[in-house]
């Protein structure tokens, strides 16, 4: 791993380990919301799609002079309690989620400060405002969305594969393991690429934005 990469790990991992130590039981409860959400949605388009092809089959059954009962009142009642049950998951997922993230803020802000107090005022005072401000806000802002944007999702994604992977095992144990492998291999394939291809933008976008409020602050204060 270079250095570049090192030195953009670290300050993630620092910020990461201080979310699970201080909010790890509301996480958990936001991953199971999240996740009540996925499966609900996954159960509906499943069944929803069973249903239609059953119907299909049953419409060309009839046609070809085949007698065959479709009972269209359990699946439709699965239906619904799927589409109940993801926009309940959803809903409290989403309040449950914006509340953690708020109490999060709470303490990355406190961190923030502390650290800032226990730097050498020389540091301080050579280091231009425009980069205080930018590090205060954007930084903060780029962890407001760690947990909504980076680990929930991450965390949901392995958790709706390896529940898929055990729920096709159970019908046929191959195709399962298959499935599972397969795909997290492909999803750890892209993550990996997505981020190398996109960390040299993110470190442009970073250094124009600095660059942006720097003249902005000196254009107004001349």
């Amino acid at each position: 791993m270079s250095s570049h990469s090192q030195n953009s790990v670290a300050p993630l991992k620092f910020w990461l380990i201080k979310v699970l130590q201080n909010q790890k039981k509301r996480l958990i409860i936001s991953l199971l919301l999240a996740l009540l959400t996925a499966i609900s949605a996954m159960g509906l388009l499943a069944l929803s799609g069973w249903l239609i092809t059953a119907t299909a089959i049953t419409g060309l059954a009839i046609t070809a002079g085949t007698a065959v009962l479709l009972d269209i009142y359990r699946p439709g009642g699965g239906i619904r309690f799927f589409a109940l049950s993801r926009t309940v998951g959803r809903y409290f997922e989403r309040l449950h989620s914006h509340d953690m993230v708020l109490r999060v803020i709470a303490g990355f802000r406190l961190t923030l400060f502390i650290g800032l107090m226990d730097l050498p005022v020389q540091l301080l005072r050579n280091t231009q405002d425009s980069e205080w401000l930018s590090r205060l806000t954007t930084d903060l802002d780029n962890l407001d969305s760690l947990l909504l944007k980076l680990l929930l999702p991450l965390m949901v994604v392995l958790s709706s594969v390896l529940f898929l992977a055990v729920f096709i095992s159970f019908f046929w144990l191959t195709l399962g393991l298959v499935f599972g492998v397969v795909t997290l291999l492909l999803g750890s394939i892209y993550f990996s690429f997505f981020t190398r291809k996109t960390s040299q933008i993110s470190s442009d976008y970073a250094r124009q934005i600095n660059q942006a409020r720097s003249q902005t602050i000196e254009h107004l204060q001349g």
